[in-house]
């Protein structure tokens, strides 16, 4: 009696996922996920977003070569994501470890207050102090123009409310407009 021979293939380790745990409506997040193969074989990937969806098989991919996998939520609410692999026998590991996402909707924040002088000396370093509040106390960012062509680009992330002190000099006698935005950390 003859008995065909079969190749037994070994599962994918489980997956590493790494990514975000909070975030806000409508904002693409990057997820990576990578897996070893014993075998040494190609790897597809799986990713459950916790919301009813997921990527579907995503590859082959080198084993061991993390993949990045983009995402956004349009529901407020918490979701657990988990992602899986399968060599190119379709051998399945174990679910990785869950991330928690957390989908918040985002507020940005109040248009910054500047405090300062509105005169001075040519030379002269002035403080001047920048204060916004974020509606979901998130930490702030802020963008400056001093309006004599330089810029302080995004410095921070300092507390909601918390009065930020920033030094600047003007060198060429003028009037010089100082304006000021902010954006939380979730870029909004």
């Amino acid at each position: 009696e003859l008995s065909e021979a079969s190749y037994k293939s070994n599962p994918p380790a489980k997956p590493v996922l790494s990514g975000p745990n909070t975030g806000v409506l409508d904002v693409f997040y990057t997820y990576n996920v990578c897996a070893t193969e014993p075998d040494g074989e190609d790897v597809y990937y799986f990713v459950d977003w916790g919301d009813g969806t997921d990527s579907g098989w995503l590859g082959p991919y080198s084993q061991g070569t993390p993949v990045a996998v983009l995402k956004s939520w349009s529901a407020t609410g918490t979701y657990i994501i988990q992602a899986k692999a399968k060599d190119i026998h379709g051998v399945t590991s174990e679910w990785s470890d869950p991330i928690s996402m957390v989908i918040i909707n985002d507020v940005p924040p109040n248009t910054p207050t500047i405090k300062g002088k509105a005169r001075g000396v040519v030379g002269t370093p002035y403080p001047y102090t920048f204060t916004t509040v974020d509606v979901n106390a998130d930490d702030v960012y802020y963008y400056i123009d001093w309006g004599d062509g330089a810029v302080e680009e995004w410095v921070g992330p300092y507390d909601s409310g918390e009065g930020v002190g920033i030094t600047h000099q003007w060198d060429t006698k003028g009037t010089y407009k100082i304006r000021a935005k902010a954006k939380d950390i979730y870029n909004i």
